[in-house]
């Protein structure tokens, strides 16, 4: 029998000290694990689940500020590794349960992990520290709710993701061809040579189909140019290839599969022959699980 515990925070540290502390039976099968890698995943999966506790689990550290030299989605990684993988666990764990709040709702759910009493939990539970409060986001606050609100918060929302969910990457998240490693701009410049025009995010989704709808903007000056949008999920690449005849904002639909657990995700946008002018904006991706 095997109960994983998962978290984040200044909290995490004090739960496992508290149940290592409480547990009195080797039998017990209570695993923190550190690395959120697929071969970890793998391992851990291929036993029996009794129960998640996932403490502290609502994405609150990301709307920290960027640190100098980092883009938003190399903070927001992390984050989403870890939230995927709680997600695929809890496919297949017999329950799951958040630990978040208050602790006085704890005791029943910690008494059974450990095997101590009810009272003994609870004087425990006495010396938990306080819930983490969610940090200022700065100047990347309309960006970071977007990306909380729908690509972070929907895979944090273990118990109501299912087939059909869908997540949410805007413009903000991807990266700029023309400057790799640099943030994607509102537009890029289509003239010059066929290219990459933007990349990334570089972020995992939970396995399964997915349907994304891509919405793209063109300015009046596009004139006529074929491009291609790709997907690689670690399987083989979709590929839609398209062609614009003017300018507005248009939306390309693309199916795919995630076949690895969290496996990173690269979409790019690439242009096909050269150009002598025109803007083109990678807007936002919609991802819905089939």
């Amino acid at each position: 029998m095997t109960y994983i515990v998962l978290g984040r925070g200044p909290r995490f540290p004090w739960l496992r000290a508290t149940i290592a502390g409480l547990c009195d039976t080797a039998a017990r099968g209570v695993v923190f694990p550190a690395d959120r890698s697929p071969s970890v995943l793998e391992a851990l999966v291929q036993q029996p689940i009794e129960a998640l506790l996932l403490i502290d689990h609502e994405p609150r550290d990301v709307l920290a500020e960027v640190p100098p030299g980092k883009s938003l989605c190399d903070v927001v990684r992390p984050l989403a590794t870890d939230l995927v993988f709680a997600h695929e666990i809890a496919r297949r764990a017999r329950s799951v349960t958040k630990l978040e709040g208050e602790p006085s709702g704890w005791s029943s759910v910690l008494a059974d992990v450990t095997g101590a009493s009810e009272e003994r939990v609870g004087r425990s539970l006495s010396s938990c520290p306080p819930a983490p409060q969610p940090a200022g986001s700065g100047e990347h606050e309309s960006a970071v709710a977007t990306i909380v609100g729908g690509y972070l918060k929907p895979l944090a929302d273990i118990g109501s993701f299912q087939p059909g969910g869908s997540l949410v990457w805007p413009r903000e998240i991807f990266l700029d061809g023309d400057a790799p490693g640099m943030p994607l701009p509102p537009t890029v410049d289509v003239g010059g040579r066929p290219r990459i025009l933007a990349y990334g995010p570089y972020l995992p989704i939970p396995v399964g189909r997915w349907t994304a709808t891509i919405c793209l903007g063109f300015s009046i000056d596009i004139g006529r140019l074929p491009f291609i949008f790709e997907i690689d999920a670690g399987g083989p690449v979709a590929r839609g290839f398209f062609e614009v005849h003017r300018g507005g904002i248009f939306t390309l639909v693309l199916d795919f599969e995630v076949l690895q657990a969290l496996h990173l995700v690269e979409v790019r946008l690439i242009s096909q022959e050269s150009a002598f002018e025109g803007q083109a904006a990678l807007i936002e991706v919609k991802l819905a699980q089939s």
